[in-house]
């Protein structure tokens, strides 16, 4: 779509960065709005970097694992 259209706000959306003023997203019959089970299901990366440019690849596993748990860091 063009410019303007709304493509990354459904985005943020759909992710929970951003919330909807009014009305609901579901997956399936689930309301995702704070839904730990549904989010997992997504992955939206973003143009702009979460991290300070200082941190290391190993820090960044780090605050994975504190903010989500079970981070797997031999897969990593």
């Amino acid at each position: 779509g063009r410019n303007g259209a709304g493509k990354s706000t459904l985005l943020n959306l759909i992710v929970n960065r951003i919330l909807p003023t009014n009305g609901t997203i579901k997956l399936g019959n689930d309301d995702i709005n704070d839904n730990d089970a549904a989010l997992t299901q997504f992955y939206l990366m973003s143009e702009v970097s979460l991290y300070p440019k200082h941190v290391t690849l190993k820090q960044m596993w780090e605050m994975a694992d504190l903010s989500y748990g079970s981070f797997n860091f031999n897969r990593a």
